[in-house]
């Protein structure tokens, strides 16, 4: 610490080693994501347009705001848990997967087949903010 306060004192930064820390980035960002995370289902979205694109999806503004509310990731968050909650029911959970995709139990508007891609769900934590983007985008892939 003294070094950087030498260091920091040539560019004309007073810095006492005393009482003065220096906070952990990923811990900041960690607590700023969780902020948001915690914050966007009231969030302010009157500045939408009605109809808006993000990425490759169009969204309509009141059904994304209607999902929002529904509190979609504790949702997501009660599904994985379910599916988590033993060995077994990880292992049932896979198992329908494979027999679903070997049986074609699922279709789409044409009435093809649809193959799931067997990914394990996997539970966020809210001390590693990158978790719940894992978390959401296995349960998306399904």
């Amino acid at each position: 610490m003294d070094e950087l306060s030498q260091l920091l004192q040539t560019d004309g930064i007073e810095f006492d080693v005393v009482n003065h820390q220096i906070p952990c980035f990923p811990h900041i960002v960690n607590i700023c994501i969780q902020y948001i995370l915690d914050q966007h289902s009231t969030a302010d979205f009157s500045h939408l347009a009605d109809t808006f694109v993000a990425g490759l999806y169009t969204f309509k503004k009141v059904k994304y705001i209607e999902a929002l509310q529904n509190k979609v990731l504790n949702q997501a968050r009660k599904i994985v848990h379910v599916i988590r909650t033993s060995g077994q029911c990880c292992d049932s959970f896979q198992a329908a997967i494979t027999s679903g995709n070997a049986e074609g139990w699922l279709v789409n508007d044409k009435s093809e087949c649809i193959a799931l891609p067997t990914v394990k769900l996997l539970c966020d934590e809210p001390t590693c903010w990158d978790s719940t983007y894992i978390m959401l985008n296995c349960l998306r892939i399904l």
